[in-house]
């Protein structure tokens, strides 16, 4: 019998640990079916041990019991610790929590910093007062391609902080070459905006760090002007940007800035705001700040690009628009004209409630747009 195993060549072996260890039925938990075949001699344990720590799971629904991350993770972190073989197998890591514990969270930073290689991180939830942990941890590595955190853990709400503010997340995306996706939500990442935040910013000199960043989403954070425009600096083949901009003057320039850097990379761009220091200001409306050849999906405030400049979209698929009375107004217009907008699949359309005074008018706008859209075999909501 292990004269017919030892006879197995490698690669034949590798191909069917890797059906083993990812079932089709999806009923047994990811990889650990591995384990048997590692134990039944040295030979299959050669081939069997590296995929079965290629992609580690802590803390999902199939891998461990709602209540033993603290045990398995500051285990998981012991072994990778004191086996460097076994560490620099890790290409991937999701790291969820449901209690939130100290102990399981200070485990999961070790885990991070053990791993050298690791090429894909996720994490759901941490204790409060070990994010420097994990933020250290995380500014060790060197092979990093995608990042995804949430302050939430794996069953909803939570009260721990962010793990870092912008600034922060800059900094170490400084430390990344290699970064191709950031996806920061519920929470994770604070947008307190300060002087001095940015200040420290400066260190960052190297144009074009992050080369192969094409994905950065950062949904409900809104970044200043300068960050913008550090960003833009540092990845400039974005192709898809979730985040906020400040509802300004220098925040619609450094938005602009991004838009041109961006020119010819960009395919989905989703812009939000939260802070309202200015109610006066000049919204994106002309080709040299907006000329989106590639864009298929926009999500914006007509107060931050006019209609007016969609024009300068020509592959743009999906619209999704938040409007007064006059930008549903404006948006008409553009779309009267058969030569632009071709492309255009899809038109979403929220209503802007600082033009609720003329509630009226918006509602005969809407109904107009809307027949203006089926006339033109676009979908409209």
């Amino acid at each position: 019998m292990k004269y017919i195993i030892a006879r197995v060549p490698p690669e034949i072996l590798d191909q069917i640990f890797e059906v083993v260890g990812n079932p089709p039925d999806g009923h047994h938990q990811p990889r650990s079916s591995l384990v048997p075949l590692c134990r039944v001699c040295k030979y299959w344990k050669n081939v069997a041990e590296p995929q079965l720590y290629r992609e580690i799971t802590i803390g999902g629904t199939y891998v461990i019991s709602r209540n033993s991350g603290d045990i398995v993770a500051p285990l998981l972190a012991r072994t990778l610790s004191e086996n460097e073989k076994l560490a620099k197998l890790v290409n991937s890591l999701f790291l969820g929590t449901v209690q939130h514990l100290e102990v399981e969270s200070i485990a999961h930073a070790q885990i991070l910093a053990a791993s050298a290689n690791v090429a894909h991180v996720v994490i759901y939830g941490y204790s409060n007062g070990t994010q420097g942990k994990i933020r250290a941890a995380l500014a060790s590595l060197k092979e990093l391609r995608s990042l995804e955190v949430s302050r939430i853990g794996l069953v909803g709400g939570s009260s721990t902080r962010a793990l870092c503010v912008v600034p922060e997340l800059l900094q170490l995306m400084s430390k990344w070459p290699r970064l191709e996706k950031v996806d920061m939500h519920h929470g994770a990442l604070d947008d307190s905006l300060s002087l001095s935040d940015d200040e420290s910013l400066r260190t960052i000199s190297t144009p074009g760090c992050c080369p192969r960043l094409h994905d950065f989403i950062c949904k409900t954070t809104v970044f200043s002007a300068y960050q913008l425009r550090l960003l833009a600096s540092m990845a400039p083949s974005i192709a898809s940007f979730y985040a906020g901009v400040e509802k300004n003057d220098s925040g619609i320039r450094a938005l602009a800035y991004c838009l041109e850097t961006w020119s010819s990379s960009l395919i989905d761009l989703a812009i939000s705001s939260n802070r309202f220091e200015s109610d006066m200001f000049s919204p994106l409306n002309s080709s040299a700040s907006l000329h989106l050849d590639n864009l298929q999906l926009l999500s914006a405030n007509s107060l931050h690009i006019l209609p007016s400049a969609l024009q300068y979209c020509p592959a743009l698929k999906t619209l999704i628009y938040t409007a007064d009375a006059d930008g549903v107004e404006d948006l008409i217009s553009v779309l009267r004209s058969s030569s632009t907008l071709n492309s255009l699949e899809k038109i979403v359309l929220y209503r802007d409630l600082q033009g609720f005074a003329r509630g009226g008018e918006y509602v005969q706008n809407r109904v107009v747009l809307r027949e203006l859209c089926k006339a033109r075999c676009i979908e409209f909501r």
